[in-house]
């Protein structure tokens, strides 16, 4: 799989006024173009039309992906202006099918805020993409489906 594709995300959280910002500095604001989007399996590739200084993630491989494997999901849960991203560790707990690509389900809870950002493997690489959860904290428990996109569904974008 190709680095430097471009920074993926889910297709569910693109609005007409899509813009990008780094959560240090939410004054600077950075447009984004869709490259490719696939709704069906819900992502996107967005390039960000500004040269903006940031670190590349490492492409893991979501093909090996096995149950109690451990995994730590990044992201900004509910997030308000100034907060900073948030690291939770879990693991994988189960798999389900979805539009052709057999998601891998945590036991970590995926809040509103964290859709479209990266879960790692304990390499620190990236092998998702967290797609499915709760809208709030409040009611996390009452989901059983906190799915991840494995990174390998980009295959489905490239092609």
């Amino acid at each position: 799989m190709a680095q430097n594709t471009g920074l993926l995300t889910c297709a569910h959280v693109l609005s007409e006024k899509i813009v990008a910002f780094k959560p240090k500095d939410i004054s600077k604001k950075y447009s984004v173009e869709v490259v490719r989007q696939n709704t069906a399996i819900d992502l996107a590739i967005l390039r960000i039309n500004d040269t903006i200084e940031s670190n590349e993630l490492e492409v893991g491989d979501s093909d090996n992906i096995e149950i109690l494997d451990s995994v730590f999901l990044a992201g900004f849960p509910n997030y308000n202006l100034g907060d900073s991203g948030v690291l939770k560790s879990g693991k994988i707990c189960g798999f389900r099918n979805k539009s052709g690509i057999r998601r891998f389900l945590i036991d970590t809870s995926i809040i509103c805020g964290n859709s479209g950002g990266p879960v790692f493997d304990v390499n620190l690489k990236v092998i998702g993409v967290a797609v499915t959860g709760a809208d709030r904290m409040e009611v996390a428990d009452e989901t059983e489906e906190h799915g991840v996109i494995p990174i390998n569904a980009l295959r489905v974008l490239l092609n």
